[in-house]
């Protein structure tokens, strides 16, 4: 256990010293949003061009996709159908099923390479490729059906065309794929962008949390936290086992469904008419709760593994 927490203390003392800052407007007004914003353009595309481009075609590749989309699809789909029926109204159908399924992929990497090093970034990128143009298109279609903002699928597809993340993704696969090395400087660039992407990236997260105040939502809020950080990772290591992942791609499989929600669920709610204070809400409880959530899921993994 002492691992665990030797691994996951300084992500979330990096997330409350970003709090912190955000509450002051340090170092100014304005910093953070714009800090964002270079982590998301910038450098965290290059942190994911530079693993991606490192993956092999095997096929662990389709059964990491499969373990990471597989319950976030099945819940996403059942809240779609059932939602109105538990007394989900427009507004807040789409914002429980995406609180109940999206992750924050800068936790992932800092939590990975923190107990696994280097050998956790393989899987790692190809679970995130999996997952960022999948849970964007998902999460866009509950949104567009019920939010007041309807996204025409032109829009959508230009918004994935565009999304750095999905970019990256895809420019680091084709050259993996194709055997095509990233030239020896412009590797090292990349190297170093992506040293800054995730601290920078984990204070932003702790700047940008915001909280709405309880209201009468608190239900499902505790709810889609307590399935996030809990049943979704026990749902993927079930689904996982079944496909016949093991060793290293299983426990980063089962970490990356382990992980609070991402600011970037608020920020497309917001973007789109949606719930936002919820999402607001759950993002801020879930980070919160992940601190002793994290450690004791990856206790588990430790144990597991050989």
């Amino acid at each position: 256990m002492t691992a665990a927490i030797g691994a996951i203390a300084p992500i979330f003392l990096l997330i409350v010293l970003g709090f912190a800052l955000g509450r002051r407007q340090f170092p100014g007004p304005g910093f953070w949003p714009s800090a964002e914003r270079i982590v998301f353009f910038v450098l965290f595309p290059a942190l994911l061009l530079r693993s991606t481009a490192a993956i092999d075609a095997d096929g662990a590749i389709l059964a990491i996709a499969l373990a990471v989309l597989g319950p976030i699809f099945l819940v996403m789909a059942l809240i779609g159908v059932f939602g109105r029926r538990l007394g989900l109204d427009r507004l807040l159908l789409p914002a429980v099923a995406q609180a109940a399924t999206r992750q924050n992929v800068y936790i992932a990497f800092a939590a990975a390479l923190g107990v696994w090093g280097e050998p956790a970034l393989v899987p790692l990128a190809i679970a995130v490729a999996a997952y960022t143009p999948g849970v964007n298109i998902a999460s866009a279609l509950l949104l567009g059906m019920h939010a007041e903002v309807r996204l025409q699928p032109t829009a959508l597809l230009r918004t994935l065309a565009l999304n750095p993340l999905v970019l990256a993704c895809a420019i680091g696969l084709g050259l993996g794929f194709t055997g095509i090395r990233i030239p020896e400087i412009l590797d090292e660039v990349l190297r170093i962008l992506a040293m800054g992407s995730l601290p920078l990236a984990l204070l932003a997260t702790g700047a940008g949390l915001r909280w709405q105040g309880l209201g009468a939502d608190s239900g499902w809020l505790l709810a889609t936290a307590a399935f996030k950080l809990a049943g979704q990772p026990l749902l993927t290591f079930a689904l996982a086992l079944a496909i016949g992942l093991d060793g290293l791609a299983l426990a980063v499989v089962v970490l990356f469904a382990a992980l609070p929600l991402s600011p970037t669920a608020y920020v497309q709610t917001r973007a789109m008419g949606g719930h936002a204070d919820f999402m607001a809400n759950a993002v801020a409880l879930q980070t919160l709760v992940s601190m002793a959530t994290l450690p004791l899921v990856l206790f588990l993994l430790l144990a597991w593994l050989p």
